[in-house]
């Protein structure tokens, strides 16, 4: 019983009373069965919807304060997975901003990799709505602890949002924090990292002028072309575009 309500509070959270609503919450986060605490994430994001979302918010921080350090690793993961969505509120409040971004750094180094995998695919979400805010600083700070992350799907993660996020931060942040990660990932011994990175190639060139990189990583490509497995051959070929969109205009000249 307790985990149908749980599951179904991200519908009633905007029709009950608040009192009421708080009340449920509370009951429902001390569960020690974390499948009723696992929709309470939803039940939160919900909250957005709410005619009193802007009162509600002081007491959103201290939930998810709550919830990012669950000893359900699951718990964690689905914090993790709905954190972005907190950055839509309308009227955001300083507060939730700032413990948003302070849960989703320390969940960065949670000791799950199913959660610190989630953060990095989650990151391109985050840079949309606060990237070029001082405040996303924190979060690129972290970034270079993964460059190392002992779990390589992480790491391929990570290489997968790194450079989709620069345009979202802009020039000064993605020379500071964003490229010093990309020289030391493109050297990753996975060659499904590397090739990830390249395959993004021209979203690091929106913002910095690569046009020398990428000319000196050309004979590593062509090392990895003569790869003995097939799916690797064939990310080459994924990339050959991103690299001639980038080369386009040496060629001509």
């Amino acid at each position: 019983m307790k985990r149908e309500l749980a599951s179904s509070l991200k519908d009633l959270s905007i029709l009950i009373e608040e009192e009421v609503l708080k009340n449920l919450i509370n009951i429902l986060i001390r569960d020690s069965n974390d499948t009723v605490r696992l929709p309470i994430m939803d039940a939160l994001v919900a909250l957005k919807n709410h005619s009193n979302a802007a009162k509600l918010q002081d007491y959103i921080v201290n939930i998810m304060n709550k919830l990012h350090t669950d000893e359900s690793w699951r718990v964690r993961l689905t914090v993790a997975d709905k954190l972005h969505e907190f950055f839509t509120f309308p009227g955001l409040s300083v507060n939730l901003k700032k413990t948003a971004v302070d849960v989703f750094c320390k969940l960065l180094e949670d000791k799950e990799a199913e959660t610190r995998n989630v953060c990095c695919l989650k990151l391109e979400l985050i840079a949309e709505k606060i990237g070029k805010e001082d405040i996303f600083d924190n979060i690129l700070l972290d970034l270079k602890k993964f460059e190392k992350d002992s779990v390589s799907y992480v790491r391929g993660a990570l290489a997968s949002t790194l450079l989709r996020i620069c345009p979202l931060v802009g020039k000064i942040k993605t020379n500071e924090y964003i490229f010093p990660i990309f020289l030391n990932l493109i050297k990753d011994e996975s060659h499904d990292i590397r090739m990830t990175l390249i395959k993004t190639l021209d979203r690091l060139h929106e913002v910095i002028n690569i046009d020398i990189f990428v000319q000196s990583i050309i004979p590593s490509l062509l090392e990895i072309a003569n790869n003995k497995s097939w799916r690797i051959r064939i990310q080459i070929t994924e990339s050959i575009p991103v690299l001639a969109r980038i080369l386009v205009k040496n060629i001509v000249i």
